[in-house]
């Protein structure tokens, strides 16, 4: 299990995220990764409840982003015409 707490600094725009790891969980978990970049995008009005799933959102977001770099590209499989 991990703490995290959102820290407003003075100047306004950045906001410090700090961890720390209990005893009995050393590692991180598999989604500790993107808790870090999401809360330095979400504004702090944000509760810091809420940053799980304001970070599913810009997952499936980018998801979407990256499937549509790819189709431009045309590395996406397209649909096959009969004839």
């Amino acid at each position: 299990m991990t703490a995290w707490v959102r820290e407003r600094t003075p100047n306004l725009r950045r906001i410090t995220v700090t961890c720390a790891f209990t005893v009995a969980s050393p590692t991180p978990s598999l989604t500790e990764w993107i808790y870090r970049p999401v809360a330095y995008i979400t504004p702090s009005a944000i509760p810091v409840v809420l940053i799980a799933p304001v970070a599913a959102f810009w997952v499936a977001a980018l998801r979407v982003l990256f499937f549509m770099v790819l189709y431009q590209f045309g590395l996406t499989p397209r649909p096959q015409v009969g004839g």
